[in-house]
């Protein structure tokens, strides 16, 4: 009986919004660990040890993003704006962030403590990786809704300008 009442909650209220705290904080979640992935990944290819440096440059590149990221408005609902607006705000987003952590460490004269090409690296190829996993979530998403889950009905009266932009729209 309880499978039967979550299908049934599903296909009538959807999936996906009685868990969109959740859902957000994940996609939060997911965006760090591509962030932090990136930079290991690079440090690997080029050799070297980790440093503290090197922990304290992943975390405030991770809280700079989210913070961009949510100015941007990075992570309000997927419904609200297209893929490409959203891949646009992925890499403005990321590059305020890392423009910021790298004017930080300039001020701190530790920026020639980091090998540049990693840096430069780091910079180009993080945000290609956060673009195709918010281009997975989107195609995962858009499926879910081919096959009914978490749809709304929505009836729009009047066949106005704002009326066809917000069909358009949604």
């Amino acid at each position: 009986p309880y499978a039967f009442e979550w299908i049934t909650d599903m296909n009538t209220h959807g999936l996906i919004r009685p868990h969109h705290t959740n859902i957000s904080l994940a996609y939060k979640i997911i965006d760090a660990i591509l962030i932090l992935s990136q930079y290991a990944i690079i440090k690997h290819l080029f050799g070297g040890s980790w440093h503290e440096r090197d922990v304290v440059a992943i975390l405030v590149s991770v809280i700079l993003y989210y913070i961009c990221g949510t100015a941007n408005d990075l992570y309000c609902s997927w419904r609200v704006s297209t893929l490409n607006q959203e891949l646009k705000r992925v890499w403005i987003s990321w590059l305020m962030a890392t423009m910021l952590l790298l004017l930080a460490a300039f001020a701190m004269r530790v920026l020639d403590e980091y090998p540049h090409i990693k840096i430069f690296l780091w910079v180009l190829t993080t945000p290609m990786v956060l673009s195709l996993w918010h281009i997975l979530v989107r195609s995962l998403l858009r499926e879910m809704r081919k096959r009914g889950y978490n749809t709304r009905r929505v009836a729009i009266i009047g066949r106005t300008a704002v009326g066809v932009r917000l069909a358009e729209t949604i």
